[in-house]
């Protein structure tokens, strides 16, 4: 869903990040906690970085220091739903739910994003300056597709149809 136009340019506070100890002290820690308490997809942590969506539902984006917790820059989607980051020779790579492949730089600049299909459930995978991506051509022929794109300019490389939607595995007596 594409962000409302009233809140585009407006990032939700965000409150600094607050210490933790587990109860036996062994373990120290922060924890941050991003407005509208939404399920989280899995963070990606390089460089002592953490990467990670607002959730689904938001349009935020975070890069967070992994020693302090202090949040290191915010991007907002136009798109809802950022998903799992992948990260790859200085570029953060991830989807948005509902339709969006998304490249930034390490530093939070916007590099590229492309439409894909709605809905966009699968995470890319990044190799050897190539995103790989599963999709639905769902302004299309309704099929579902596995392209390579440019890591670097989103050029497309290739698409191969792929089969696509649930399943019913089979019982053999």
């Amino acid at each position: 869903m594409q962000i409302d136009p009233n809140r585009q340019g407006k990032l939700p506070h965000v409150n600094p990040p607050s210490p933790f100890q587990s109860r036996d002290g062994r373990f120290r820690g922060w924890k941050v906690c991003f407005p509208g308490q939404r399920p989280l997809a899995t963070p990606a942590v390089v460089d002592g970085r953490v990467f990670v969506g607002g959730g689904f539902g938001s349009y935020e984006f975070y890069a967070l220091d992994a020693r302090s917790g202090d949040i290191l820059w915010e991007y907002q989607t136009s798109d809802d739903g950022p998903t799992a980051a992948v990260v790859d020779q200085g570029f953060v790579v991830f989807n948005t739910e509902s339709c969006e492949l998304e490249v930034l730089t390490v530093e939070g600049s916007p590099v590229w994003k492309k439409w894909l299909g709605d809905p966009l459930m699968s995470m890319p995978a990044v190799g050897v300056g190539r995103i790989f991506m599963a999709y639905p051509d769902s302004r299309g022929d309704h099929r579902h597709y596995l392209a390579c794109f440019d890591l670097r300019t989103g050029t497309e490389f290739w698409k191969q149809p792929i089969g696509g939607g649930p399943t019913q595995p089979t019982m053999e007596g």
